[in-house]
């Protein structure tokens, strides 16, 4: 799912004050009596119209001299029921509707938010106020010519925007290369986005690529289109790694034949400069090939064998998100896999390492570690091994030393407060992208300094609780950062769409934006067991 982004628009009814500049794109609105709406159905430029559908927007004043105007990129391919989302701003509430929905004619008026100021002390939208972002994925244009939200953002229920990188785009127009060893000099243009090249190959073996004298920050991805529909979609990116800033980026990975993407995408809103070099060296296996491996112990005879098949694509699913090894050879993280019964309890499971390796210098990584299972909760497991999957996806993080080695094995991720993740780390960068922000922000952590904060960051994956069965436990890149942090080689396109709610960002200060208003809090799943 794409996002969306409401953007002002001219004309308005005569009379009406209005500050903002007319934008490339104007739609005509005829003047709105108080209480009654229109809807509006755009494109916009450099997107093919045909792959959306078209949106409409509601727009309902109680003030006959509250005119706001709004233009509505369509870019969602499924709209939210528009009966249980709105937004209300200085006395208007604003509702999503299907573009020629017979339904605006009888738009009723619902109070989903309580009215507020635009901005505290200011009742008049400015050229510098951000009006709305919803969707699942980070918004392309905020306002054109700009990609930086301006002050004044607000996100509300379950429309808010996940503000980190989007997993998806187009490969359409990506430049043929007639081998996997190519250099390109050239500069992603702030509407082209990114620059694609698709190359072929004909053996299994070693990719690496690096991108260097970035002008702007950039980002350097390999993808395979997996399902061939042009598109990059989730579990499509194989190797991502990105820095900040003009830093320069690398990426490997091992690849078996086939036909592959590159892809140079721009993070900033200006054209970015770069020089891409590719090299590609044939090999039957990988010579730094980075395993997790169970090895099943005692105590574990409750599990049926497809609870236990489970537990083995937990273990796999860090492969995909540890692309090689950090030593210099293969390496293979051994967890010893063992079951307790502890019916008065109310863990699930717990894990952590056992031994640890060096990777040059005072740093050391997990070489071993060890993995419990509380076999109380087997009947349930057995009856849903999807769940014990998602436990043990979480354990295996522990493993890896997510929360056991971040103030261990020479790290020093926590604030000498305690309460916090540093700012100065790839995950507090990663915690600055999901609020929006262009610098590192602390991270909320648990007080047994080994999880994100559960009232925080809720459903992610590596939050203290565990959610109720059925509800989504996504893997953040803010988690892969963490492991990034303690050393390992990450692949950020394994990460699962994740935002905040609108309790997780109503207490917090948003420094580049000014202010984001507390919001009305959707009831929140009860978390089962402590994990």
């Amino acid at each position: 799912m794409q996002s969306l982004a409401l953007l002002p628009f001219l004309p308005l009814p005569t009379g009406c004050h209005h500050p903002f500049p007319t934008p490339p794109m104007e739609p005509a609105l005829a003047p709105l009596a108080a209480s009654s709406s229109v809807a509006l159905s755009l494109g916009l430029p450099g997107l093919n119209p045909a792959d959306f559908e078209g949106l409409g927007v509601g727009i309902v004043s109680r003030e006959p001299d509250a005119w706001i105007g709004l233009a509505v990129p369509a870019l969602l391919p499924v709209l939210p029921a528009p009966t249980t989302q709105g937004l209300a701003l200085n006395g208007l509430i604003f509702q999503l509707l299907p573009s020629g929905d017979a339904a605006l004619d009888d738009l009723p008026l619902i109070d989903v938010l309580p009215p507020i100021d635009v901005l505290p002390g200011r009742d008049i939208f400015q050229e510098s106020d951000a009006l709305l972002l919803i969707g699942d994925l980070p918004l392309i244009d905020v306002l054109p010519g700009r990609d930086a939200l301006p002050e004044g953002v607000l996100l509300e229920g379950s429309m808010l925007a996940a503000l980190q990188p989007a997993l998806t785009g187009s490969l359409a127009g990506s430049q043929f290369q007639p081998t996997a060893v190519f250099q390109s000099q050239g500069a992603v243009e702030r509407l082209e986005l990114s620059d694609r090249f698709q190359f072929s190959i004909p053996q299994s073996g070693v990719f690496t690529a690096n991108l260097s004298s970035l002008s702007a920050d950039a980002d350097l991805r390999l993808i395979q289109d997996k399902n061939r529909n042009g598109q990059v979609d989730a579990g499509e990116i194989l190797a991502w790694q990105w820095e900040r800033g003009t830093q320069s980026e690398s990426i490997r990975r091992f690849v078996d034949a086939g036909e592959y993407f590159v892809q140079v995408v721009n993070q900033t809103e200006t054209a970015a400069t770069y020089q891409l070099q590719t090299d590609f060296a044939p090999a039957a296996a990988d010579p730094l090939k980075f395993s997790l491996a169970v090895s099943k112990r005692t105590g574990l005879e409750p599990l049926t064998p497809e609870s236990l098949a489970a537990v083995e694509r937990a273990a796999k699913y860090w492969e995909n998100v540890i692309t090689h090894s950090s030593f210099a050879a293969a390496q293979t993280l051994s967890v010893g896999l063992y079951g307790t019964q502890n019916p008065s309890d109310t863990f699930l499971a717990y894990a952590g390492p056992q031994s640890y390796r060096k990777t040059g210098g005072d740093r050391l990584l997990p070489a071993s570690g060890v993995a419990v299972i509380n076999m109380a909760y087997a009947n349930q497991y057995n009856a849903n091994p999807g769940y014990l999957e998602l436990v043990m996806r979480h354990e295996f993080a522990h493993a890896l030393g997510f929360g056991v080695a971040w103030e261990r094995s020479g790290n020093a991720l926590v604030s000498q407060g305690g309460a916090t993740y540093r700012s100065d780390t790839y995950a507090g960068r990663a915690y600055g992208d999901l609020l929006g922000l262009s610098q590192g922000v602390a991270i909320p952590i648990d007080n047994e300094r080994a999880h994100w904060q559960e009232a925080a960051l809720d459903a992610e994956l590596m939050t203290p609780r565990a959610e109720s069965l059925g509800t989504a436990t996504p893997l953040s890149q803010m988690s892969i950062a963490s492991l990034r942090d303690l050393g390992w080689n990450v692949n950020y396109g394994a990460a699962e769409p994740f935002a905040l709610g609108p309790s997780q960002l109503a207490s917090l200060r948003l420094l580049e934006l000014g202010n984001l208003w507390s919001l009305s809090n959707p009831p929140r799943l009860t978390p089962s067991s402590p994990r």
